[in-house]
C-alpha cells in the first residue's frame, strides 16, 4: 500500500507539481488569514 502511494505521488508530482504547490500555498495563506481574523475578533 505504501509503495502504491509513492508511485502515485511520483506520477502526480510530475503531472501537477507547480500548480499543486501554488494551490497548497494559497490554502495555507487562507487558513492563516482566517485564524488571524478570529483572534483579532473580526469573525465571531
Amino acid at each position: 500500500m505504501v509503495t502504491l502511494g509513492v508511485m502515485i505521488g511520483r506520477f502526480l508530482g510530475k503531472a501537477v507539481g507547480q500548480r499543486a504547490e501554488i494551490a497548497g500555498g494559497f490554502i495555507l495563506v487562507v487558513i492563516g488569514s482566517v485564524i488571524l481574523a478570529e483572534h483579532l475578533g473580526y469573525m465571531s
